[in-house]
């Protein structure tokens, strides 16, 4: 007698997902070692000269006060407006840093954008590059794929993926006592929320009756693998209710600090494998362009030297520090124009720049490039030999569908079943 699906959900609010969080599946093909994969949002458009596409202002090209550096073999712009966070970290971590310049999105919307810079595709449908490197080498995991910012793509991974989004649902799911506002505040409070010995007799209730549904009739085939799956879901859920303190609390998305802090605690617990925060930042400066950016990139690298930090001294899993076995991708959807509007701002422009860090890079370098003005527009991509990543007038243009390609490369996943026909650029890839 088959075990029909419903059998196991009886009393399901307490096993909040068992059918999201259980259920491995088969890697798809792989290239080099697998990596864990965070990927840090920049989500409005930065202004690439402001840190990783150091520019000499000139006519058609404004650029705001401040010095351009170098750090290896890394050259970057120290604003003056940063105070200095730009230099510290590039000081302090270019040894595992790498930057890529001159990606181009093809695009000035942020819809369209966002979604090529994170899929390499122009569909909505189509799985973010988080959630590809989730699925293909850790499906099985209790949260494969977390996603703490406002923005990712799951495409037909959306099993593998737990979101707190910008309405932190997240939350509610793992403690139900959050879902609901005090009374006299909004809806009215339940007459029963289980508390946590409530929370333990439920799940141990489950487990005697998988225990006793195994013994009847779940010995062999699918009901064997079907409550297999149902014991792995109970066990996940208990792990990721740990986590449910960090989250924050139901409708308000948490700090960018936090989002890293948690994102590293559930890569290092093997709670996930991917994770995607945002800075939360307000980067579409299309007024006080200098301020603003400079502002933003003063936090961002604040943020980024204390991840770097972390990674390198926080024991990971496999072996060794979390530095050694992950790749950290920081990314914006677009760039900002070259010259400022009438309001000091700076518009929506094609061409970005990326900034990698972590384990199997060949850091401390620079990859592809962008105009100069010289002669021309400024901050137009240049065609870029994909072997070397240098220049190259007889090479190609990084589009965003080659780039996202390359990262999975880096981290270990076979691009063609997801970019099928995109160019791969990989010459970060150690």
């Amino acid at each position: 007698m088959l075990i029909d699906r419903r059998q196991l959900i009886a009393g399901g609010m307490a096993l909040f997902g068992g059918a999201m969080l259980g259920v491995p599946r088969r890697a798809a093909a792989q290239v080099g070692a697998p990596r864990r994969l965070l990927v840090v949002f920049a989500q409005g458009g930065w202004d690439p000269v402001v840190a990783l596409d150091p520019k000499e202002a000139r006519p058609g090209l404004d650029v705001q006060p401040g010095t351009v550096r170098m750090a290896g073999g890394i050259d970057y712009f120290d604003a003056d407006g940063t105070d200095g966070a730009v230099r510290r970290y590039f000081e302090r971590h270019s040894d595992v840093s790498a930057v890529v310049r001159g990606v181009t999105v093809r695009s000035i919307s942020h819809p369209s954008c966002i979604k090529r810079i994170l899929t390499g595709t122009a569909s909505a449908q189509n799985p973010d590059l988080g959630a590809i490197t989730a699925h293909v080498h850790a499906a099985g995991m209790p949260m494969p794929y977390m996603v703490l910012g406002a923005t990712a793509f799951s495409g037909p991974y959306a099993a593998s993926t737990g979101r707190l989004g910008t309405a932190n649902q997240l939350v509610t799911l793992l403690d139900p006592r959050k879902a609901f506002p005090p009374p006299g505040e909004g809806l009215p409070a339940p007459r029963f929320v289980p508390g946590d010995d409530d929370d333990a007799a439920i799940r141990d209730w489950l487990r005697g009756r998988a225990e006793r549904m195994a013994a009847e009739r779940g010995r062999h085939g699918s009901n064997r693998r079907k409550l297999e799956a149902w014991r792995t879901s109970l066990e996940n859920s208990r792990r990721l209710r740990a986590y449910s303190d960090g989250m924050g609390t139901a409708t308000l998305a948490i700090r960018f600090e936090d989002q890293i802090a948690l994102a590293l605690t559930m890569l290092q617990e093997e709670v996930c494998w991917a994770a995607s925060v945002d800075t939360g930042f307000a980067w579409d400066s299309h007024q006080r362009n200098d301020i603003t950016q400079a502002v933003n990139h003063r936090m961002l690298f604040e943020g980024l030297n204390a991840l770097v930090d972390a990674l390198k001294q926080t024991p990971s899993p496999g072996g060794g520090m979390l530095i050694d076995d992950t790749a950290v991708a920081v990314v914006s959807e677009m760039g900002r124009t070259p010259t400022l509007n009438a309001e000091e701002g700076k518009d929506h422009w094609q061409t970005t720049s990326a900034l990698l860090i972590g384990s199997g890079l060949e850091s401390d370098r620079v990859y592809g490039g962008s105009t100069d003005g010289d002669g021309g527009v400024a901050l137009e991509s240049v065609p870029v030999d994909f072997a070397t990543g240098r220049p190259d007038p007889g090479g190609q243009l990084v589009e965003s569908s080659a780039f996202v390609a390359g990262l999975l490369r880096w981290v270990g996943v076979d691009p063609a079943p997801y970019l099928p026909g995109a160019g791969v650029f990989a010459p970060f890839v150690a």
